[in-house]
């Protein structure tokens, strides 16, 4: 069987002490955006499409105990940020 996760993963400047990324979880009901706890700074702005898919599934993995098995990236224009859909695969 096989379940998604969607959100985005955001570069944000608003916390006052450093920069960094937030994800962004889609959830139910409505596709609420929820914000998780935490703000990762060790990967600049401007990394690569690579980089930033592996932030996703080190960020999933801290969130759900689970690696994705394939993490899908879509980089919009409107500044860093990226859409996502991550896919687990679960044992029959």
């Amino acid at each position: 069987m096989v379940h998604q996760i969607t959100g985005r993963l955001r570069w944000d400047t608003t916390h006052a002490a450093t920069p960094g990324w937030l994800l962004f979880l889609e959830g139910q009901p409505a596709d609420l955006l929820t914000m998780r706890p935490w703000l990762e700074t060790h990967l600049p702005a401007e990394a690569s499409a690579a980089d930033i898919t592996h932030l996703i599934g080190e960020l999933l993995h801290r969130d759900t105990g689970q690696l994705p098995a394939q993490v899908q990236l879509t980089q919009r224009a409107d500044g860093p940020v990226s859409t996502f859909v991550a896919t687990y695969e679960e044992a029959a």
